[in-house]
């Protein structure tokens, strides 16, 4: 035998057993993937498991809705009554809801006189029920509701807001005004 002829059977002999190694770490790692899969399962399993077993049935399931609101006891609509306030505290983020939450705000600081406008109804009143306090109240409210319509800016007056196009353009002319007057 030469030597080329042994050097040729040994390269076979040694790619014959690379593919057999070859095809050994296939099955390995398919058997890996097997294993992982399955004892994530089953871990997922056991934690469902536990989870469920955690919770209790809540007994008022079964229950139509009225009978359900009926079996809250004054803890549980408490609790849910802060959690409800937390939320909607969270910010008004609508232009829309902050002014009607305004509004709602102000009337419900309005002191009404009740009695004189139940009076007023039933016709005992000679003149108008309205009182001159609850009227200046009124026309002071509308008139701080007119300010912070028409100025979008903080801290200016009326005599401040002029007619000025931008924020710059009233600073340039508040500078010509020191400047010639």
């Amino acid at each position: 035998m030469t030597s080329s002829t042994a050097d040729s059977e040994s390269l076979s002999s040694l790619l014959a057993k690379f593919d057999q190694l070859k095809s050994k770490r296939q099955d390995a790692l398919r058997l890996n993937k097997a294993d992982v899969a399955q004892e994530t399962r089953r871990k997922k399993l056991a934690s469902l498991q536990s989870k469920s077993n955690h919770y209790e049935a809540d007994p008022r399931k079964s229950l139509s809705e009225h009978e359900r609101v009926m079996e809250y006891t004054i803890e549980e609509c408490d609790a849910w009554e802060d959690r409800r306030q937390r939320r909607m505290n969270t910010g008004i983020q609508d232009q829309d809801k902050l002014a009607e939450a305004t509004y709602y705000k102000e009337i419900n600081e309005l002191k009404v006189d009740k009695e004189a406008y139940l009076k007023f109804k039933r016709g005992e009143a000679s003149e108008g029920y309205i009182d001159d306090n609850l009227r200046d109240e009124v026309s002071n409210m509308v008139n701080d509701s007119k300010d912070r319509k028409f100025n979008k800016k903080r801290g200016r007056s009326d005599e401040d807001a002029g007619n000025f196009i931008s924020e710059k353009n009233r600073q340039f002319n508040l500078k010509l005004n020191r400047q010639y007057d």
